[in-house]
C-alpha cells in the first residue's frame, strides 16, 4: 500500500468553516441537499473534464467503480461533507440515484491537515470504513441504516497541531450505473460547488492521493450523525442503550437493568454494588488488558466513563489470583500477595495510569512465566461511591528499545485476545504529546508480533541529542461487538549505537 501524497487542498480546507469547534452534543446532518436530480447519465467508466463537463472533453477511465466526495461553494457555504469536531457515528445515509442503478456504499474518507496558517498541508485520503452495499431506487432518495464511527480531532505531532478529520463520500461499485451526482452546468466559477473523485472505488483501509477536482457538480449523499460520548462506536440517541459508559455495555439491550457494571470477579475483597446507571471507573479493557510490568511496578490503566458529571476519584489495589510463595525458598508459605492501593483521579472520558508495586513473589512469577493474573479492586469515592473487582493479566515485555540509524523502532506486542481480526488496529508511538509514529495493520488476536515505527527527522535528531526518550506505545482495537478497546505501555527509546 502506497502512502498518500502531501497536497495543498484549498477546497477541502475551506469546508472547515462549517465544522465548528464545539463538542458533540446533538444529532447533526452533513452532506449535499437532495432536492436536486441526479442528472449525470455517465458512470464510473468516464471522468469529466477539468471543469466538470461530461460532454466532449470527458475522459474514458476504464474503471468499473469509483468514489465521489463533494463540497459546497467556497464563498458562503450552506453544507459540508466534513464531520464536525468531536466523536460521532453515522446512523443513517440517504442517496438520490439516477436512472440506472446498481450497488453503492457510503464510505468514510480520513484526512489529516495541518492547523498552522491558512491552507496548511493536507494528507488525503484513506478509506476508514464503509457501509454494507445497497442498491438505491432509481430517480429518488433511498435511506439506509448504518453504524460508521467518525471523528474530528486535533493532536500535536512534533510540536505542530494536526487535525484528523473524516468526510462522507459515496462508492459506486459497478459499471453502467448512473453517478448519483448533480451537474449544475456552471463549470468556470471557481467559487462554485465542487467534487473530487477516485478511480477505482476506495474500499476500507485503502489509500489514494487526492489529485482530481471538478467544479460545477457534487454527489447527492447525505448522512445523519449522532454523538458518541462514550466512544463505543454506537450512536447515543438511537443505537446505544448505555450511552454514558463504554465500559458497561454497548448497543441495544433487552431491558434497562442490563445497563449495569459487569459482575465482579470473586476473590478480590469486599464488593459494594452500585445502582444501574452509576459512573464507575475500571481497568481499560478489563480481563484481557495487556499491561507492562517494570522491575518493581506495573501500570494499571483506569478509565472514567465519558458521561460522568465529575472526575472519578478513589483508590486502586490488587492481589495475585494465584497463591505465590512469600519467600525465596520453595517450602515457604504461599498467599494471595497484595499490591498496596494507590489513589487515582481521572477526568471523564479519559484513561489514567496507576502504578502499583509488585511484591517479590509476584515479580518472580512474572519473570518465570511472563504473565501474572491479578484481581484489581477499584474503590471509588466520586462521582459514585462503590467498590468493584476486575481480573486482569500483566505481561512481561521489553522496557527499552534501540532505534536503528535509519530511525526504525521495532516493538514486540501481544494483540488483545478479544480483538476483532477483521478491523484494523492502530499502534501509536508517542513521547509526551508528540506523535513519533503510527502504524495501521490487521490484528492477530492473542499472538505476539513485532510492530515497526519509522521516526521522522525531528524525532531522530531529538533522540540523538538526548540519547534516550521516554515514550509510550498505545494500541486501539475493536472487539467482536464493535466496541473500542485499547492497551498501552511505556518504553524507553535508546539512540543508535
Amino acid at each position: 500500500m502506497s502512502a498518500p501524497r502531501l497536497l495543498i487542498l484549498g477546497g477541502i480546507a475551506a469546508a472547515a468553516v462549517l465544522a465548528g469547534s464545539s463538542p458533540a452534543s446533538a444529532a447533526v446532518t452533513i452532506g449535499a441537499p437532495l432536492n436536486l436530480p441526479a442528472n449525470v447519465a455517465a458512470g464510473c467508466e468516464r471522468s469529466p473534464s477539468l471543469f466538470g463537463f461530461f460532454g466532449p472533453g470527458s475522459q474514458f477511465t476504464g474503471a468499473t467503480s469509483c468514489t465521489w466526495l463533494g463540497a459546497d461553494r467556497i464563498a458562503n457555504p450552506t453544507w459540508t461533507s466534513q464531520v464536525p469536531r468531536g466523536q460521532w457515528v453515522i446512523v443513517r445515509v440517504r442517496v438520490r440515484a439516477g436512472a440506472s442503478v446498481g450497488p453503492m456504499a457510503a464510505v468514510v474518507l480520513g484526512n489529516q491537515r495541518s492547523q498552522v496558517g491558512a491552507g496548511g498541508g493536507t494528507i488525503c485520503c484513506r478509506a476508514m470504513s464503509e457501509s454494507a452495499a445497497f442498491t438505491p431506487a432509481p430517480n429518488q432518495v433511498t435511506q439506509v441504516n448504518t453504524r460508521l464511527p467518525v471523528g474530528n480531532t486535533v493532536s500535536v505531532v512534533t510540536g505542530e497541531p494536526i487535525e484528523t478529520v473524516d468526510y462522507l463520500a459515496i462508492n459506486v461499485l459497478s459499471a453502467g450505473v448512473s453517478l448519483p451526482v448533480h451537474d449544475t452546468g456552471v463549470y468556470t466559477d471557481m467559487g462554485s460547488v465542487r467534487s473530487s473523485a477516485f478511480w477505482p472505488a476506495m474500499r476500507t483501509n485503502q489509500e489514494q492521493a487526492l489529485n482530481s477536482g471538478f467544479f460545477g457538480m457534487f454527489p447527492l449523499i447525505q448522512a445523519d450523525l449522532e454523538p458518541d460520548a462514550d466512544g463505543d462506536g454506537f450512536g447515543d440517541e438511537t443505537q446505544d442503550s448505555c450511552a454514558t459508559d463504554a465500559t458497561i455495555r454497548s448497543g441495544p439491550v433487552a431491558t434497562a437493568a442490563q445497563c449495569r457494571p459487569p459482575a465482579p470477579v470473586t476473590g478480590g475483597g469486599v464488593t459494594t454494588p452500585a445502582p444501574a446507571g452509576s459512573f464507575i471507573a475500571g481497568p481499560a479493557g478489563a480481563r484481557d488488558t495487556v499491561l507492562v510490568a517494570g522491575s518493581r511496578t506495573t501500570a494499571i490503566p483506569i478509565i472514567c466513563p465519558a458521561g460522568a458529571p465529575a472526575a472519578c476519584t478513589g483508590r486502586v489495589g490488587a492481589r495475585t489470583v494465584q497463591r505465590l510463595s512469600t519467600r525465596m525458598a520453595t517450602t515457604a508459605a504461599t498467599a494471595h500477595l497484595p499490591l498496596p492501593a494507590k489513589p487515582f483521579t481521572v477526568a471523564p472520558g479519559k484513561i489514567g495510569q496507576v502504578a502499583l508495586t509488585l511484591p517479590a513473589g509476584a515479580r518472580r512469577e512474572l519473570a518465570r512465566r511472563g504473565r501474572l493474573a491479578l484481581n484489581v479492586t477499584v474503590t471509588q469515592t466520586a462521582p459514585t461511591a462503590a467498590t468493584a473487582t476486575h481480573r486482569i493479566t500483566v505481561r512481561r515485555v521489553a522496557k527499552t528499545v534501540r532505534a536503528t540509524r535509519s530511525g526504525r523502532v521495532t516493538v514486540r506486542v501481544e494483540d488483545l485476545a478479544n480483538a476483532d481480526a477483521t478491523k484494523n488496529v492502530t499502534y501509536d508511538l508517542r513521547s509526551g504529546a508528540d506523535l513519533l509514529g503510527k502504524v495501521f495493520t490487521t490484528p492477530r488476536p492473542g499472538r505476539v508480533r513485532s510492530v515497526t515505527f519509522r521516526l521522522d527527522a525531528d524525532a531522530r535528531a531529538t533522540l540523538r541529542r538526548a540519547r534516550r526518550l521516554t515514550a509510550r506505545v498505545a494500541a486501539s482495537y475493536y472487539d467482536g461487538a464493535g466496541n473500542p478497546i485499547g492497551a498501552s505501555r511505556p518504553i524507553t527509546l535508546l539512540a543508535p549505537r
